[in-house]
């Protein structure tokens, strides 16, 4: 008896030696993912759901960071919780029309329309996207709906100057813009589309001031610059072109806009040696000024009727909204 005791503690003493020499079960890479994965979700599980006013903080945190596409989404999240929810609709509807998607934004903004037909908003964002599309005539309709829903709409009154400008309506033009500046004094945008309409009803002197007023609120703006400068060319300040010219660019550039200049007013001599001198500046500005100068030399030999002309610097209005 004793000797099949003896053999049983042996027998659980090698059983037990061998138990502890097995080596343990190995994890697999997919194994610690899922568990981790399991994890995270169980912290998500134990937050409270995000509200549509969440979504949209979020989304207007993007927009301010310089993040449309992510602000898009959030509020794309929100309007599925609330699909009727204006602002939010109004939001994601301007970030298409920033991004160029035009058609989108437009049936967009009818959507709007079809949930409140009263919404200045949703006729302004229209508007500028009809504007966008260069539909001048329900661009015109739409803008003027909304001011006449609410007057206080300077977007709109910016989206009828500029819609009456490309219609070759200066007069209105001019007085939409006036009308947007009493509303928003502090846009320098504004001053600059209305110096434009000056400019192009032949008003230099108001061109000039309406520039100038806009350079003041925005120092920055290189548009601006350049827009002064042709004001002021038409006005034979041809210096004082110049150093605007040269703040909206570089010296090389400055002096092939004053040769343009120079050759619209038939001063064909001085068109000749701007544009050698923006030559002289910068080589590789050649391929511009090079064929401007050949037309300036060609148009110094012809009647001055059949002269060839540069293409005119381009004035440049201002879309931008805030």
């Amino acid at each position: 008896m004793k000797f099949m005791v003896s053999l049983v503690l042996l027998g659980l003493a090698v059983s037990g030696c061998a138990s502890l020499s097995q080596p343990a079960p190995r994890t697999t890479p997919h194994e610690v993912v899922s568990a981790r994965q399991a994890k995270a979700e169980n912290v998500l599980k134990s937050l409270p759901e995000m509200t549509v006013r969440d979504y949209e903080v979020l989304g207007d945190l993007h927009v301010q960071q310089g993040n449309p596409s992510l602000a898009f989404l959030q509020y794309d999240k929100a309007l599925r919780l609330e699909p009727n929810h204006l602002s939010l609709r109004y939001k994601q509807s301007r970030l298409l029309l920033q991004n160029g998607s035009i058609d989108a934004a437009v049936r967009s903004f009818q959507d709007m329309l079809k949930l409140d037909p009263n919404s200045a908003l949703a006729h302004e964002g229209l508007g500028e996207a009809f504007l966008r599309a260069h539909k001048l005539d329900q661009a015109e309709r739409s803008c003027s709906q909304a001011v006449a829903l609410d007057s206080a709409r300077w977007r709109s009154y910016n989206c009828l100057g500029m819609t009456y400008d490309r219609k070759k309506q200066f007069q209105d033009a001019i007085a939409a813009y006036q009308q947007a500046i009493k509303l928003q004094p502090g846009q320098g945008m504004l001053l600059n589309n209305l110096g434009l309409s000056y400019y192009m009803q032949g008003q230099y002197k108001a061109s000039v001031m309406a520039f100038k007023k806009a350079l003041a609120l925005e120092k920055d703006q290189v548009k601006v610059y350049n827009n002064l400068g042709l004001a002021l060319s038409k006005l034979g300040k041809y210096e004082e072109a110049l150093e605007n010219f040269a703040q909206g660019g570089n010296k090389a550039q400055a002096y092939n806009n004053l040769g343009v200049m120079y050759m619209a007013q038939g001063q064909y001599r001085e068109a000749i040696s701007s544009f050698e001198k923006a030559i002289s500046l910068q080589s590789d500005y050649y391929e511009t000024a090079g064929d401007n100068l050949t037309l300036a030399r060609r148009a110094l030999t012809m009647p001055r009727r059949q002269a060839p002309t540069a293409p005119l610097p381009s004035g440049q209005s201002g879309t931008k909204t805030r």
